[in-house]
């Protein structure tokens, strides 16, 4: 990576870890002129094939709508550890949970 990128890199980066969730303009115009080459990924591991042999395909099953009752407590308690993506989470805590008992 070249230095003038290099360091124009940092000062985005510093600026997101200082709390800071977009980018401006001209931050997002800096980062799209980059060039792939200018990209150090040198802390970024090379997936091998022992990190494929621990990979899991997914499916990305069709979803459907179902309403089902849930402990006002248990559900707090996932929204407020999860986020607006608490949904998602409970279909993963019962996803693992099938699959553990035997679901295919």
């Amino acid at each position: 990576m070249t230095t003038n990128s290099s360091n124009k890199l940092k000062k985005i980066t510093m600026k997101l870890g200082q709390g800071k969730t977009k980018l401006s303009p001209e931050e997002t115009a800096k980062l799209l002129a980059l060039k792939d080459s200018d990209i150090d990924t040198t802390d970024i591991p090379e997936i091998d094939a022992s990190w494929m042999k621990k990979a899991k395909i997914i499916d990305p099953s069709k979803k459907i709508l179902k309403s089902i009752r849930i402990d006002e407590k248990v559900l707090n308690f996932i929204k407020n550890k999860q986020g607006k993506k608490y949904q998602t989470l409970i279909n993963q805590i019962l996803t693992e949970w099938s699959i553990h008992n035997g679901m295919k």
